[in-house]
C-alpha cells in the first residue's frame, strides 16, 4: 500500500527484529489493516529493523527506514523531518518516553500511544 492522494497522512513509528521479537510489529501492522482505508499510512522504523521491514514489504505496506536507532537523540529529528505534513503519529515503541512524545508533539503531531507495560507517564493525545 503505496502513498495515496487525497487522505490524511498518518505515521506510524514501531520498533521489532527477529533478535527481539515482532509483537509491535505485528500490532501495528494489524492497526494499520483498520486505518488503512481513511489514511495515507507510512511506517517509520529505525536503523536497526531490517527484519521487520522485510515483513511490511510483504504486506505491500509503506515504510521508511530511518537512518538512526532509538537510542540516538538524532532519531527525534529525523522523524520530525520525515513527517512534516502529516496530521499524527501512532508510536509502538518503549523507546519514546515522555521527553520523546512532548518533543514529537512539540512538531504539531496529534500523538497516539499503544504501551503494555507503562513504565513512564504518557503526554498523548490518544
Amino acid at each position: 500500500m503505496g502513498p495515496e492522494m487525497g487522505k490524511a497522512k498518518l505515521a506510524i513509528y514501531t520498533e521489532g527484529s527477529f533478535e527481539k521479537g515482532m509483537g509491535h510489529i505485528f500490532r501495528s501492522m494489524a492497526l494499520a489493516k483498520h486505518l488503512g482505508g481513511d489514511f495515507e499510512l507510512t511506517f517509520f522504523l529505525p536503523a536497526n529493523s531490517a527484519g521487520a521491514s522485510l515483513l511490511l514489504q510483504a504486506e505491500n505496506l509503506h515504510f521508511v527506514l530511518l537512518s538512526e536507532n532509538p537510542d540516538s537523540s538524532k532519531i527525534l529529528t529525523e522523524l520530525a523531518i520525515q513527517t512534516r505534513g502529516f496530521i499524527g503519529l501512532v508510536s509502538d515503541t518503549y523507546s519514546f518516553n515522555t521527553e520523546y512524545q512532548d518533543f514529537i508533539k512539540s512538531q504539531g503531531l496529534k500523538l497516539a500511544c499503544v504501551d503494555d507495560i507503562a513504565a513512564f507517564p504518557y503526554n498523548c493525545d490518544v
